[in-house]
């Protein structure tokens, strides 16, 4: 009976991150034309006109509370135009774009340069301080969520934590920087998940206890679900306290061998978790994405379009040390695995 009751029980409700979206525009309208607002940008009146409706009573609701001011700020101004203004003016006209700003902005009475300039929003002290107490609060709740989401997938339950993770991921008001559909995982995303559930990680050959390769596997899963920018080399901050507690030294002497890795990264351990990560990733996503080509390969339409696989670099190493990499379709078979060191970024691609 008890049996009966537990496989039937109601699964657990998902709790999802409130979303401010009035915070969420006073933190996106930082550095924006005031007038109009947002200039030639069109996503954001759209958005936030479908998510609030009328945004001008809201935005001088700011203004009023001193979360926003508008001014005319020197950063609009390009590099050029800063280093001209700075020349006329017998200054220095080196160092960073900010640091340029800020110089013609203390050291220059005559504010003639500011004119034809549009008034840009910048939002104050106190605004900040509100936006990070709305951030540090919707962090904790969306690691909450992930939590969860983690939960329903590790039991194998894809199909439901692909509906709770997407039912959140709509109501992100950036629906531009998210990538891939709005409703469903991918094959390959689908792929990887199925590999790390089903088989052994990590790919690399460290000395992790069983405690630490599961931290991995559940930051993997993390890693995938969430479509990171597949070179990022910044651990997600859900995972990082974890992490943190496992000695990743074996992996930073492999890193040490690539010359594109300075020995900044190497003295930081987030980042060097990063790249960790994005090693696991990267082998589990080639896996899967190589796996999705041979299967297409199968289809005499597709083996027909193209000639085989190749060995796309990005950025990488590889393309000084092996060159041009390409497998026709029978010798597939003797293609290598990847990544191959620390910083590979190559991917698998079939070629014409």
């Amino acid at each position: 009976m008890d049996f009966i009751k537990k496989f039937f029980r109601k699964q657990e409700e998902i709790i999802h991150p409130n979303f401010n979206y009035e915070i969420e525009l006073l933190s996106i309208l930082n550095g924006f034309s005031a007038n109009p607002i947002f200039g030639l940008n069109t996503f954001w009146p759209e958005r936030f006109k479908e998510l609030l409706g009328d945004i001008d009573p809201i935005i001088k609701n700011f203004l009023s509370k001193d979360l926003l001011k508008i001014n005319l700020e020197e950063e609009s101004l390009s590099m050029v135009q800063l280093k001209e203004i700075l020349q006329k003016n017998n200054l220095k006209t080196s160092g960073s774009k900010t640091e340029l700003a800020n110089r013609v902005r203390e050291k220059i009475e005559d504010k003639s340069y500011l004119k034809g300039l549009s008034p840009l929003f910048k939002i104050t002290d106190k605004g900040k301080e509100l936006v990070k107490s709305y951030e540090d609060q919707f962090s904790k709740e969306y690691d909450l969520f992930l939590n969860q989401i983690l939960k329903i997938i590790l039991e194998g339950k894809i199909i439901e934590a692909e509906k709770e993770y997407f039912s959140l991921k709509s109501k992100f008001p950036d629906q531009r920087s998210l990538g891939g559909s709005l409703n469903k995982f991918g094959d390959c995303t689908l792929e990887i998940l199925k590999y790390i559930l089903e088989k052994k990680v990590p790919y690399f050959e460290g000395r992790f206890n069983e405690l630490e390769k599961n931290t991995i596997r559940e930051a993997l899963i993390i890693f995938s679900i969430t479509f990171p920018n597949f070179f990022n080399s910044e651990p997600t901050s859900f995972f990082i306290e974890k992490l943190k507690m496992i000695d990743f030294s074996l992996f930073r002497d492999k890193l040490s061998k690539s010359s594109r890795v300075s020995h900044k990264v190497l003295e930081n351990p987030l980042r060097v978790i990063g790249y960790y990560l994005h090693y696991e990733y990267s082998y589990i996503y080639n896996l899967a994405e190589f796996s999705q080509i041979v299967e297409k390969s199968r289809s005499e339409r597709f083996s027909t379009k193209y000639s085989g696989v190749q060995i796309l670099n990005n950025g990488c190493e590889c393309q000084e040390i092996f060159g041009e990499e390409k497998y026709e379709w029978s010798k597939i078979k003797s293609i290598p695995s990847i990544p191959r060191n620390g910083f590979c970024r190559c991917i698998y691609l079939p070629y014409y």
